[in-house]
């Protein structure tokens, strides 16, 4: 019994259940189309938000797969389930394909249309897995196109069209995040961080300060063009702004002098930007009927 539990702890380790969050974006059609009283369509997004998990967590299973070896370096991901030897190569490898294939057959009781998403999602995950996270640029790239194929399948479950600004600023933002957590792991890692990750050879902090002084002024920029765009939706829209720009000073701090960044569950730790999240989802939703 005791051996089950084990194996039972060290599976669920394996598809990391702290980052299914990463999955809420599949929900933000629903919200930003004000479709949250509609059950039908509720249950259609989280519908889609469990096939996503699914698809994450084969992800995830196969990326430790690939990574192992060079796990075993790193002072935390030595701790994951393969790299620890708790579950083998071959359990992990047939997890994974089980994983896949219910993706797969869930997705299909969807719509045509959202199991075309998910396949993409899936076939771009498995290329990064095996090719692209070694490439220069394209690695952080692919990881925030991967947030862009959540938004869009959320947006096909319930029949809503997500637009064109929104589509551009989730790709921006999570393309900031994923760099900056490339940057800290040089940081945090130091001479270690070229042996658990091939492209951190080819990054330098230097290089993500400029990449990010780019990223940075084009994302608030078409966060106020996105703004604007829905102010007739919700007139409190724009009350966000000054929250937004804070956000990104207050996170671009905590870059250059803390270890904040590397670990999603960072976001949770520091409570002025858990605040200030609250109170841009207070004003968010205010015109749409929530407040």
């Amino acid at each position: 019994m005791m051996n089950t539990m084990k194996s039972f702890r060290a599976y669920l380790e394996l598809v990391r259940p702290h980052q299914w969050v990463k999955n809420i974006f599949v929900l933000i059609p629903l919200v930003f189309a004000r479709r949250f009283f509609d059950f039908d369509l509720v249950l259609l997004s989280l519908a889609a938000f469990a096939v996503f998990t699914l698809a994450s967590c084969s992800t995830y299973v196969l990326n430790d797969l690939m990574d192992y070896e060079k796990d075993r370096i790193h002072p935390d991901k030595k701790k994951r389930p393969i790299p620890s030897g708790r579950v083998t190569t071959v359990q992990a490898f047939f997890l994974w394909f089980a994983l896949l294939l219910l993706t797969v057959v869930a997705a299909s009781f969807m719509s045509p249309a959202f199991l075309i998403v998910i396949a993409g999602y899936v076939l771009m995950t498995v290329a990064y897995s095996l090719f692209f996270k070694r490439i220069l640029f394209l690695d952080v790239i692919l990881i925030a196109l991967g947030f862009v194929f959540r938004v869009l399948g959320g947006g096909i479950a319930i029949g809503v069209v997500v637009s064109d600004w929104m589509i551009v600023l989730v790709f921006l933002f999570t393309l900031f995040l994923a760099i900056s957590k490339r940057r800290q792991e040089i940081r945090n890692l130091e001479k270690k961080s070229k042996k658990t990750r091939e492209v951190l050879t080819q990054y330098t902090i230097d290089l993500i300060d400029q990449l990010n002084a780019i990223i940075v002024p084009i994302v608030i920029t078409s966060y106020i063009f996105y703004t604007f765009s829905e102010r007739q939706n919700n007139s409190f829209f724009i009350a966000t702004i000054p929250l937004i720009v804070y956000c990104f000073f207050r996170y671009l701090y905590l870059l250059k002098n803390t270890r904040f960044g590397e670990s999603s569950d960072d976001y949770l730790e520091d409570w002025k930007l858990l605040i200030v999240g609250a109170v841009w989802f207070a004003l968010a939703m205010a015109g749409l009927g929530v407040t």
